[in-house]
């Protein structure tokens, strides 16, 4: 799997599950919760299998993305 798709699909999955609506849905109902956990941990662990497998794509030519994420969802966090 390239490296920018798994960077792409997890960082939606974790900007998903942080907004408001979904994540008070998934503190309200135990299932939610959990599908949110596995999701979380699913692309994650996605993510690092490609970046750790990759002989190039993001983890090479692009470590600035990194520290775009990152600083994306310090913005997303504060508008909470």
């Amino acid at each position: 799997m390239p490296a920018g798709l798994a960077f792409l699909i997890s960082t939606a999955v974790l900007w998903g599950w942080h907004q408001p609506a979904a994540y008070d849905l998934a503190l309200a109902d135990m299932a939610v919760y959990w599908a949110m956990q596995l999701s979380l941990l699913g692309s994650a662990v996605w993510f690092w299998r490609a970046v750790l497998g990759s002989r190039g794509g993001i983890a090479a030519e692009q470590p600035g993305a990194w520290v775009i994420r990152a600083g994306l969802e310090g913005q997303v966090e504060a508008l909470h």
